[in-house]
């Protein structure tokens, strides 16, 4: 028997680099020229609580179980990641298209008769509360730089998965043309068409995930939903239709003012 020294085999899942296994075993070469490796008592006992089966690994001399052999070192190799591969492997437990939309808002405002007004000072005194002071609303800014909106809205492969370590993780995959011309009916492929940046959204419920929802919601996809996001993103489009030929003219604006058009309705 020659040693051949120690090596590290690691397994990790293609969806999740966090899910990986790793063993550290001392590779050796029988006097017939098999490659070969066996496992410890602490090494077994991981795989068996991950479901791995290695029931067949009998030890040629001890006829124990843990023993892997292979006519070649790379093989050995392979095939026993092949093996371990299943221990982090993971169940499906829910598979569908969602949208991811965000809606945000800058402005500030308090309110007179249910109507948005500048401050407390356009506001009835029983409308203020003891100490004279009015209620104060606000978008997820303040809109000191400008009040305005913002839109965010794509459609999204979302799967839940449980890996044999007992996680379950949440994967939001974003779709590629191909993805969306067959999945999705008009309204789905039309506003996934609109060139707004998706990219994958790895697990961002767990605490230790890099990447993140960015303060976005999510809602079922169907053709119903998706038009009315696709709706909302061409009334933006409109708008700026409307305005983009005086925006930034003050001669044409006034001109625009003076006609009494009203830019939103």
């Amino acid at each position: 028997m020659a040693k051949l020294g120690r090596r590290n085999i690691e397994v990790h899942s293609n969806i999740d680099y966090t899910q990986r296994i790793s063993f550290d075993v001392d590779i050796n070469v029988s006097k017939d020229g098999e490659f070969y490796f066996t496992l410890n008592d602490e090494q077994k006992e991981t795989l068996y609580k991950l479901g791995v089966d290695i029931s067949s690994t009998f030890n040629h001399r001890t006829h124990k179980i843990g023993t892997f052999y292979s006519n070649s070192l790379d093989l050995l190799i392979s095939n026993f990641k092949a093996l371990v591969s299943d221990a982090v492997s993971a169940e499906t437990l829910e598979d569908k298209n969602v949208i991811i939309y965000k809606i945000s808002t800058a402005c500030s405002y308090t309110t007179s008769e249910g109507i948005p007004v500048p401050n407390g000072t356009y506001a009835k005194n029983e409308e203020k509360d003891k100490d004279g002071y009015c209620k104060w609303y606000k978008g997820e800014s303040d809109g000191e730089n400008g009040f305005g909106f913002n839109i965010y809205a794509a459609v999204y492969k979302k799967q839940v998965l449980k890996f044999r370590n007992g996680k379950v993780k949440t994967f939001y995959w974003a779709l590629n043309y191909k993805q969306s011309e067959t999945e999705l009916g008009e309204f789905g492929k039309r506003l996934n068409h609109f060139k707004l940046k998706t990219a994958d959204i790895r697990d961002p419920y767990s605490p230790n995930s890099h990447s993140s929802m960015y303060g976005r919601s999510e809602i079922d996809y169907n053709e119903a939903n998706a038009k009315f996001f696709y709706d909302l993103l061409v009334s933006v489009c409109k708008l700026n239709e409307q305005i983009k030929h005086f925006v930034n003219e003050p001669e044409k604006m006034q001109i625009v003012i003076n006609s009494s058009m009203k830019l939103l309705q």
